[in-house]
């Protein structure tokens, strides 16, 4: 595998883990932005998720047997897809937490209520048109040359997390782990990386 042209410091491990792939059940599934990849051979750590109180969410496949790899898989497209429409956006919203809501559910609702009214309405965009954009992004498979994007990564997470942390229920088919204020998942606990397209893994080989 090539790769290895960046110098980050953690680059040479993020590339094994790719190569290896998950090949075994791993503890725990999570899915991201292959852009947090990039960060997490930059650091050592995955980036820290400010607008959820510095939680990291995993999907432990003790809860569903069989259907968390599915579930990190979505949620590694979410984060491609919200990637894509930041990129498409004139504003940055303030809400990430209730901007990730609304490109989960962009039907009628309070969600998007919400959105148009305490971000779109106030700056003077047109709700149409940037909904319009995020309905655009989200799902899309192709660019507009009809070229594939990027659909985000899959990580696997080892047990050892569950004795070093504490794991918090009540989300769903998820569990949470709080980290220390400006820290994240470090990258001793990943088992495997699973680029989801081509587009991800080259993200990656770029390292």
């Amino acid at each position: 595998m090539t790769g290895l042209s960046t110098g980050y410091p953690y680059a040479k491990e993020i590339l094994r883990h790719v190569e290896l792939g998950i090949s075994n059940t791993p503890y725990a599934w999570h899915g991201t932005s292959t852009e947090a990849i990039i960060h997490l051979a930059k650091t050592g750590c995955m980036p820290v998720s400010g607008s959820f109180n510095n939680k990291f969410f995993y999907a432990p496949e003790y809860m569903k047997p069989g259907e968390q790899r599915s579930c990190a898989a979505m949620y590694a497209n979410h984060n491609a897809d919200k990637l894509r429409a930041l990129a498409r956006l004139s504003f940055v919203p303030l809400d990430m937490e209730e901007f990730m809501h609304v490109l989960m559910d962009l039907g009628p609702g309070d969600s998007v209520n919400r959105f148009i009214g305490n971000e779109i309405n106030p700056i003077g965009e047109d709700p149409a048109e940037v909904l319009k954009i995020l309905r655009e992004e989200i799902g899309r498979t192709t660019n507009s040359d009809g070229q594939g994007v990027a659909m985000g990564t899959i990580i696997g997470i080892d047990a050892q997390i569950a004795q070093d942390y504490v794991e918090e229920f009540g989300y769903d088919d998820h569990v949470a782990i709080t980290f220390p204020e400006g820290t994240s998942l470090p990258i001793k606990y990943i088992t495997g990386i699973e680029p989801q397209t081509a587009v991800d893994l080259e993200m990656i080989l770029q390292l």
